[in-house]
């Protein structure tokens, strides 16, 4: 045997080891099989061990789009900054509302992409999920059914649970800080690297409620600008001091209508603040 030849025999045998160490990276690099969250457990188990018991009803695998909005005991949180996607199977601790109340969620998995069904409904509410994840309905017959995002028709009736409700136990920010994290979001800006913060409003009782808010939390006066002759100018601050405060309060340097957030001190507070 030459010795190119024994190099690639070695090179090749430790590639056979790795793939048997890593089966789900072998299947999607071998077989271009990318397996979802649930299917690689089970794979795995069945690879390394003598045996696997799965146990799946109908509809396992469903999932929400990774922006949903999910009410816990630690405040509303975006379902996809939960876990992480290089470990799609996390252990997890934290209280949801159940279809029988309260309950504690213990397990939290990143699906991959697949295709999602968005259900909106006249009142603006929607969610999206994959065809197996199921929504609340009301049937011609007044009682509830459980029926699959795929299976959704125009005009039915959908379900809102408005007996239970569970809130953060801690608060982030103060109420004043965050009527004034609420303004800036309705119709301020801000520019960090200036240190600029403006707020432009027609209303009077609503720019009075502002400047005093600037001067109960950062003991400032902004100043009222109208540069281009409008009814509505803006009242504009540029204290380098409060941008460490806006900082903590996890209000974005740049505040563009498309860059605008609700900053996750206010989300993560309890529900006077929220």
């Amino acid at each position: 045997m030459t010795r190119k030849s024994k190099d690639f025999q070695d090179k090749s045998f430790e590639l056979i080891q790795f793939y048997r160490e890593y089966p789900v990276l072998a299947a999607q690099e071998l077989l271009f099989v990318d397996l979802p969250a649930p299917q690689r457990v089970v794979f795995e188990d069945m690879w390394f061990k003598p045996f696997s018991l799965v146990t799946a009803g109908r509809g396992s695998g469903k999932c929400l789009k990774g922006d949903t909005i999910i009410p816990t005991d630690t405040g509303l949180v975006y379902l996809d900054s939960i876990g992480s996607k290089l470990n799609p199977l996390s252990d997890v601790s934290f209280n949801v509302i159940g279809k029988d109340g309260v309950d504690t969620s213990t397990k939290w998995y990143y699906n991959g992409f697949d295709k999602v069904n968005t259900v909106t409904t006249n009142f603006g509410y929607s969610v999206s999920g994959t065809d197996e994840h199921t929504i609340v309905t009301l049937n011609n017959s007044g009682r509830l059914e459980w029926k699959l995002s795929s299976d959704i028709i125009e005009g039915d009736i959908l379900v809102i649970n408005r007996k239970e409700s569970i809130w953060s136990n801690k608060d982030h920010c103060t109420l004043k800080e965050a009527t004034f994290l609420g303004l800036i979001i309705g119709d301020g800006c801000t520019r960090g690297g200036r240190f600029y913060l403006a707020f432009c409003n027609g209303d009077e009782d609503t720019l009075q409620l502002y400047k005093s808010l600037v001067f109960d939390i950062f003991k400032e006066t902004p100043r009222y600008t109208d540069s281009n002759g409008t009814r509505c100018g803006s009242y504009i601050t540029t204290k380098k001091h409060m941008w460490k405060k806006l900082g903590t309060l996890g209000l974005p340097n740049n505040t563009l209508a498309k860059d605008k957030y609700i900053p996750e001190s206010v989300m993560n507070s309890g529900k006077k603040v929220m």
